[in-house]
């Protein structure tokens, strides 16, 4: 059985944040990531079956930092022996597929990830998103962020996508993986080897939704494009809470490994409804 690693990002110390090591722990390494504008000392006790890796980026979202932060996370998961497979995910995701079935991925060759062509405005990706230069704020879509990337992007040019991934198709999808170690690695060289490519994402918008959607189909012979996290949107920016039933419906569908985002009273529920249908086969 291959190792399995993986990999969270997280800037809230709070209780949920435990729920998933609890099942993540035994199966294979968990490595976490505190957004670098936290202190790291509440996080310690809530991850103890964690590394907490020490190579911190402050997070500004919808900036290139929130990818530098899963890149950090990557090279220290494809550097530790014996590593096959690499999911990412956030501290809001918890799993709804049992064990078994998270297990059985580590001697699995197929990389899957959300990467689907782009622009596509049905899907939220719409062409702004790719020629819009990225503003970092502590306030994402308050008024000043707002007025300042208005600013920013009346002063300079538009990007584009053509000239910098040369023939390489755009695609775009959900900030959530789980990859060979190997293909993970071709994505670390290509960083490492810069280029105009490199500097288009660093420059744009929610490039966690971008860069490694468009990167991995370019690397990998097995990807799969799936988005294997379930989650509902509130119509805003952000996901809304899931009810019971909005879970149940993304268990029965069968092919999510993780759902986003709910708090302890679902979670619990998740839980039974594994062990009931555990004990039903």
């Amino acid at each position: 059985m291959g190792r399995q690693v993986f990999i969270i990002t997280t800037h809230q110390a709070e209780p949920m944040l435990e729920r998933p090591m609890g099942r993540l722990a035994p199966i294979g390494e968990v490595l976490v990531h505190v957004d670098g504008r936290k202190p790291i000392g509440p996080f310690r006790d809530l991850v103890s079956s964690a590394e907490l890796i020490t190579d911190r980026t402050k997070v500004f979202y919808p900036s290139w930092s929130l990818t530098q932060a899963s890149l950090s996370l990557a090279r220290r998961a494809v550097a530790i022996d014996g590593a096959e497979r690499v999911t990412m995910l956030r501290s809001s995701q918890y799993l709804i597929v049992s064990d078994n079935v998270l297990v059985a991925l580590a001697d699995d060759p197929r990389d899957y990830i959300a990467a689907f062509s782009a622009p596509d405005a049905t899907r939220g990706k719409p062409d702004a998103r790719f020629t819009r230069r990225a503003v970092r704020s502590r306030n994402f879509g308050g008024v000043s962020h707002r007025l300042r990337t208005a600013v920013v992007n009346r002063l300079r040019p538009p990007l584009h996508w053509t000239t910098a991934l040369g023939g390489t198709e755009l695609r775009a999808g959900l900030a959530y993986w789980s990859l060979t170690s190997s293909t993970l690695s071709g994505v670390l060289d290509m960083v490492d080897a810069g280029g105009l490519l490199i500097k288009y994402f660093f420059a744009i918008n929610s490039t966690d939704e971008s860069f490694f959607q468009t990167v991995v189909p370019s690397i990998s012979d097995h990807m799969v494009a799936t988005t294997i996290s379930f989650s509902r949107w509130d119509g805003n920016q952000h996901p809304a809470p899931l009810t019971t039933a909005a879970l149940r419906g993304a268990m029965d569908e069968g092919s999510y490994l993780f759902a986003k985002k709910y708090d302890t009273s679902p979670g619990d529920w998740v839980d039974a409804e594994l062990a009931r249908r555990s004990s039903q086969r």
